[in-house]
């Protein structure tokens, strides 16, 4: 039997020559071997749903793709902070991205939501003595500061946050 010839197992088989067209497809018989072709061919079920190739995708990502030293995909993390003074009603604050992590910093009591903060089981009150607060968990892209009823001054807010 000829290496052009699709064989039922190894990096010539049926099953690595539809992968390939994914730019999924093993080279070699220790890829073959070392690679699950049921987590392959999901992957490639996935970019069909989605039209693409692996190489597009890829392409596409540009500077936020790359593959870190295990051989995983891995997305720039992105990263926002300012300070906020908090006085009158309040303040939405645009993250400009979708937050996992949110770290506060303040010097008087605040009220923060992470949901638009027009119902009262929203909001948490924080007070000065338990800052500052580290790793919230978030997933929202906008948070709502105000100051607590039980602040003497208005706050002012350092802001991080981390996708």
């Amino acid at each position: 039997m000829s290496d052009s010839q699709p064989t039922s197992v190894g990096p010539n088989s049926v099953t690595e020559q539809l992968l390939s067209l994914y730019g999924l497809g093993a080279t070699s018989w220790t890829d073959d071997i070392a690679q699950s072709d049921t987590d392959r061919l999901l992957a490639a079920l996935l970019l069909e749903l989605r039209e693409e190739s692996l190489l597009e995708v890829q392409a596409q990502s540009g500077d936020d793709y790359h593959e870190n030293d295990v051989g995983e995909s891995a997305q720039t993390a992105e990263y926002y902070a300012d300070t906020v003074t908090l006085d009158g009603d309040g303040e939405r604050v645009d993250l400009g991205f979708i937050a996992e992590s949110i770290d506060l910093r303040f010097d008087d009591d605040i009220a923060v939501a992470f949901k638009q903060s027009d119902q009262s089981n929203r909001t948490i009150t924080y007070t000065s003595g338990v800052s500052p607060i580290a790793s919230i968990p978030a997933s929202t892209r906008y948070v709502w500061l105000s100051r607590a009823d039980s602040a003497e001054s208005d706050p002012t807010v350092q802001l991080e946050a981390w996708s």
